[in-house]
């Protein structure tokens, strides 16, 4: 679902862009294309996230220009694919330069066709590109500005560019701070998210009690319906994965039998109006957990809702949430003497990493693993204090394998993560996902 993202936050938006950028720079943003999927059909079309932020201009093959020179003047140009009235009838209506204007709010809009030619003077006297080059879109365009840059970098010095920076880094800062508007949006997501959770695991469950034998795939239909129900897409494939296969982390054959007895590890999210959810419960198949199930679940849980908490404090930063899962775990795991020795002893050695591999969360927004720095020059996660408006997972999982015979039989084959959306706020924290059952007692009246 896309609906208009507001003229003044647009225009906002983009003057916080200039901002950022050094004078004598220019910012080249490239729209998605069409994806080929198989012979002459094509993926559905998903626009570029910081195309997306910067314009909510929804079409294909669009370019983004935003020029600063060198007294500081400041021009915005966008550039989109003509009006043709043939290709209209396969693909739908096209905005136009009018239209666009209108959507965009910048008022230098040209065919792309013109992109090319303009370039040359989007160079003159420009000492900074950022741009991103990543991606399948508009490859040729891509190869092209590189080209040119290269070019310009053997001229005279006076025309010299003399630096290519990822257009990331300033995109980046701005979009790990959502304003008041993203947040609504947020809201909605994980609120549409949290009702398919709902809906499908009760959906499941009534099959299961009428005796029917009941697939991965079926609930994986049911969170796909109610996601289109409310007009939104998938933020990610789902991961609905019964049994020993919630101990795969990326799970994504969903198609096994969901086995009475069994818990099933559901991690489903979905988009609205561009912006993700992101959604981790774990639900008895049968309607209860066991003794060991429970005792897993437990813990993670505890985990989870510290987690949460060590997020409204004062001073939290994204690298000292994920030491807090690392200690709590592994002190939880030698409680249960699935660990042997102490708890420093552990975390030198990062025992932990056989039933805990990945971090504790990661930024959240327009990308389900939205668009920020996650470790520094060491590959160590960022120090990053925490700040009103930022969104971030929490999702602390423990996972045994069914082969590992150094671990009690009752756990071998038990995979649980339990994941929730945080907003961090100037009294703490808010937690999205907060209307989808998590403890125990709650999933299983759920599932009752």
């Amino acid at each position: 679902m896309q609906t208009k993202i507001p003229l003044n936050l647009l225009a906002g938006r983009r003057q916080k862009i200039f901002s950022l950028m050094q004078k004598a720079s220019a910012l080249v943003l490239f729209s998605n294309s069409f994806t080929a999927r198989n012979a002459d059909v094509d993926y559905s079309f998903r626009q570029d996230s910081n195309f997306w932020y910067t314009t909510g201009f929804n079409e294909a093959d669009s370019i983004l220009v935003l020029k600063k020179d060198f007294s500081g003047e400041e021009n915005e140009y966008l550039y989109i694919l003509p009006k043709d009235k043939t290709m209209e009838i396969w693909t739908g209506t096209r905005a136009g330069r009018s239209l666009a204007a209108e959507i965009t709010g910048i008022k230098n809009v040209f065919e792309n066709d013109k992109f090319k030619a303009s370039f040359s003077d989007i160079m003159k006297n420009t000492a900074t590109i950022y741009t991103n080059f990543t991606g399948q879109s508009q490859i040729e365009l891509k190869e092209f500005v590189k080209n040119e840059v290269l070019q310009s970098q053997r001229r005279s010095a006076t025309e010299n560019i003399q630096k290519i920076v990822k257009a990331d880094t300033i995109l980046g800062k701005l979009r790990n701070i959502k304003d008041k508007w993203e947040i609504e949006q947020m809201r909605k997501s994980a609120e549409i998210a949290c009702l398919a959770h709902n809906e499908g695991i009760k959906t499941i469950r009534n099959l299961v009690k009428s005796g029917k034998t009941v697939w991965e795939y079926q609930l994986e239909a049911e969170l796909y319906k109610n996601f289109k129900y409310q007009g939104c897409d998938w933020s990610y494939p789902a991961i609905v994965a019964g049994g020993k296969n919630a101990c795969i982390l990326h799970y994504l054959d969903n198609n096994q039998q969901l086995k009475p007895g069994e818990l099933v590890l559901i991690d489903a999210g979905c988009e609205y109006n561009y912006y993700a959810s992101d959604i981790t419960r774990v639900y008895p198949i049968n309607g209860k957990f066991s003794q060991s199930q429970k005792i897993i679940y437990e813990l993670v849980h505890s985990v989870n809702e510290a987690c949460i908490a060590e997020i409204a404090r004062p001073g939290a930063t994204y690298k000292g949430y994920h030491e807090k899962s690392v200690e709590l775990l592994t002190k939880g795991l030698i409680d249960l003497k699935i660990l042997k020795g102490g708890i420093e002893e552990n975390l030198e050695k990062k025992t932990y990493f056989d039933f805990y591999m990945h971090g504790i969360g990661h930024w959240l927004g327009l990308d389900v693993h939205d668009l920020s720095t996650y470790l520094d020059e060491d590959g160590r996660r960022v120090n990053t204090f925490f700040e009103p408006g930022m969104t971030v997972t929490v999702e602390p999982g423990l996972y045994f394998s069914p082969e590992n015979e150094n671990i009690p039989k009752e756990f071998r084959g038990i995979g649980i993560r339990i994941e929730d959306d945080i907003l961090k706020t100037k009294s703490g924290v808010e937690v999205l996902t907060k209307s989808l059952p998590k403890n125990l007692e709650e999933i299983e009246k759920l599932c009752s």
